[in-house]
């Protein structure tokens, strides 16, 4: 398996087992849960796809700053990573160099 499969299969099997059952008391697992981050924002795309994001932190600004990345640029992100990794060629063909 390609390093990059394990990565993302170590990451997958982690945020997997973050839904598993807890043993702890209801309490314990509530009271974990308010420490949690909360982010609250607005996005509003222009008619020419342009994201302007309000938040009324720095967190919650980051977080849908993020958001309206990978919404609108997820596959150039994928191809940057597939790119990166020298990839390229065995997912889009011979004809395309990794270079």
């Amino acid at each position: 398996m390609h390093p990059f499969g394990r990565t993302a299969a170590a990451v997958a099997v982690l945020f997997g087992c973050m839904g598993c059952s807890d043993a702890r008391a209801p309490q314990e697992a509530a009271a974990r849960a308010r420490t949690l981050p909360h982010y609250e924002t607005e996005i509003r795309w222009t008619s020419h796809g342009i994201p302007h994001v309000r938040a009324a932190n720095w967190g919650s600004l980051g977080y849908g700053f993020a958001y309206a990345t990978a919404r609108d640029a997820v596959c150039t992100i994928a191809r940057d990573v597939v790119t990166v990794n020298g990839d390229l060629s065995r997912h889009f063909g011979a004809g395309i160099s990794d270079f």
